[in-house]
């Protein structure tokens, strides 16, 4: 996994809809996600994998969110609709 430490900016969304009502998030969230999640945003996500621990730091417009875990232990965190949700890093 410690290949994929760097910056990483977002070019491209594909099925966003589709994965957001699969999950059941509402259609009001899923708009705004629509809205908020665009190249033109310049979403970037920093990752970070030292030994077992990952770090995720995601950087949009509206805010700054960072999220820890160890590869392989699953933990909660906030979903993106603010819903808890199950993580595991593989």
């Amino acid at each position: 996994m410690a290949s994929l430490n760097g910056t990483w900016k977002l070019i491209k969304i594909e099925k966003f809809e589709e994965f957001m009502k699969a999950i059941d998030v509402n259609e009001e969230n899923i708009q705004k996600g629509l809205k908020l999640l665009t190249p033109e945003n310049d979403i970037k996500q920093e990752i970070s994998v030292e030994g077992d621990k990952v770090c995720i730091k995601t950087v949009t417009p509206l805010s700054t969110q960072e999220h820890k875990g160890n590869i392989g232990q699953e933990f909660d965190q906030p979903g993106w609709d603010g819903r808890p949700v199950k993580v595991r890093y593989g």
